[in-house]
């Protein structure tokens, strides 16, 4: 039997007492993959954020004030700010813990994410726009592999029409040999319990309750299509470009980072 690995945070991460170190691989496809932690990599992020966060702060209050427009947020920007990276460290991998992300191969575990936020604008109509672009930052943090499982099949350049979700739709039905993605129990109990040691206000309430044991390919698909609005041109368009632009960026920036520890 393959010992454990260490923990790097054995002594203070919040899942200690609840037997979950190891359980899920960051990594599905790596053949020692019983010694990465998905868990142990979320923290890595938060650790990296909190190092860098200083320097990316100011830019982000300005360009979340601008898209929030006249609306007047309740929380500080700056708490706002850092609970919005957060939020996208959370669940950038969420897709990892369906049980689909070990045994199907062409499984895009980004996509389950992207949901949980989209999903989540429905109760917080005050930072819908906000959640949005959170969302496509997680979509597109591996956006060079979501053009390769659509082509040769897809010629346009942008994954945001109704071509590309069709054929994301079909890649991922493909792969999961089915129509539903599941995650258990323990796993949703276990990102309900980081947010909560992270960080504690209205968005992460709201969050919290669209965590399921079951997701519906169907349902997944026509609620990402309204992401479209945000990322192509129009009435919202290019408006949200610098913003999703930068949360895409420091998103990768803390993965490479956390991955190359």
């Amino acid at each position: 039997m393959t010992e454990q690995p260490k923990c790097l945070f054995q002594e203070t991460c919040p899942l200690k007492d609840m037997n979950m170190c190891y359980v899920y691989p960051e990594y599905s496809h790596n053949k020692e993959n019983d010694k990465t932690c998905l868990f142990e990599h979320i923290q890595l992020m938060m650790k990296e954020w909190d190092k860098i966060k200083k320097r990316y702060t100011p830019t982000l209050k300005r360009l979340i004030r601008k898209t929030l427009g006249k609306q007047k947020p309740e929380e500080n920007l700056s708490e706002l700010a850092d609970s919005i990276v957060k939020l996208t460290i959370t669940f950038h991998d969420y897709g990892k813990l369906a049980q689909e992300y070990k045994t199907r191969k062409g499984y895009l575990h980004e996509i389950l994410g992207t949901y949980i936020l989209v999903s989540a604008r429905k109760k917080q109509d005050k930072l819908q726009d906000l959640l949005s672009l959170a969302a496509i930052s997680i979509l597109l943090h591996h956006e060079h592999r979501i053009y390769e499982k659509i082509k040769p099949q897809y010629t346009g350049t942008t994954i945001f029409d109704k071509t590309a979700w069709n054929l994301l739709k079909k890649q991922m039905t493909r792969a999961i040999k089915g129509k539903t993605i599941h995650v258990n129990e323990d796993a949703n109990k276990s990102i309900e319990t980081i947010l909560k040691t992270t960080l504690n206000n209205e968005t992460t309430k709201e969050i919290k309750i669209q965590l399921e044991n079951n997701y519906e390919i169907n349902t997944i698909f026509n609620t990402l299509q309204t992401l479209t609005e945000y990322i192509t041109t129009g009435k919202k368009g290019f408006k949200y470009l610098t913003l999703t632009s930068l949360l895409n960026h420091i998103l990768v920036l803390l993965d490479i980072r956390a991955a190359n520890q």
